[in-house]
């Protein structure tokens, strides 16, 4: 599968990404803007079902998902090391709320199946890895639905790599990762491959696959540096 990549340039404004998308696929979205909340905005971040995470509580750790081929099972798979886990964070008051999900693997590679995967507006979700010598990937996958990314939303995978599987990923808001795929198809490539350290795994920059659509104006920062 080829590689969707742009040189000199870490920032890839929705017009550049119009280009870059495959057979009448649309992007669009927003920044982080200065909409006002007369009220704090809703907590809008992914779940898992039976995992209970309370706002401003010590993280939890994410189960392992013991039937990974069956659609109403959840949880991580990973090449080893510790659980992943899962913290959020309320920030502020009122129009000055935001909430912060953070995700901390312990692997190069790791699979998130989610029961639902949303990131609204005012939320931010952050991937980190702190054991991982270099970068990482990670596969956010859920079975049915799709994945919301909405206006003024932010993922940041500053030192990885974010994927995203679902039957429709919607991104209008904002993505920073070194690396970013979004697919409808259920994976590119098996579990078994993906969690093998001695299998290569394809690498992106920018990859939007079939029927996505992410809306017009999104914007999609690459930490890394990019080539032709």
């Amino acid at each position: 599968m080829p590689s969707t990549s742009k040189s000199n340039g870490t920032m890839i404004s929705g017009a550049r990404l119009r280009k870059l998308l495959l057979g009448g696929t649309a992007i669009c979205g927003t920044l982080i803007g200065g909409v006002g909340h007369a009220t704090a905005p809703p907590l809008i971040l992914p779940t898992i079902s039976g995992l209970t995470v309370i706002t401003n509580g010590p993280p939890v750790a994410i189960p392992q998902n013991p039937h990974p081929n069956l659609p109403s099972n959840v949880g991580y798979q990973s090449l080893g090391g510790a659980a992943p886990t899962y913290g959020v964070t309320k920030v502020g008051n009122g129009n000055n709320t935001y909430y912060t999900g953070a995700v901390s693997i312990d692997s190069s590679r790791t699979i998130i199946d989610w029961s639902t995967f949303a990131v609204g507006s005012h939320n931010i979700l952050d991937f980190s890895c702190n054991s991982c010598a270099a970068t990482f990937t990670v596969i956010n996958r859920i079975q049915s639905g799709s994945i919301n990314i909405d206006s003024g939303g932010n993922v940041n995978a500053l030192a990885g790599n974010v994927w995203f599987f679902a039957n429709g990923v919607f991104i209008n808001g904002k993505v920073h990762a070194q690396g970013v795929l979004s697919s409808n198809y259920t994976s590119i490539t098996s579990d078994p491959d993906f969690l093998n350290s001695a299998k290569s795994i394809p690498e992106f920059k920018l990859e939007l696959l079939n029927n996505l659509d992410p809306s017009m104006g999104a914007l999609i920062e690459l930490s890394g540096s990019t080539t032709a």
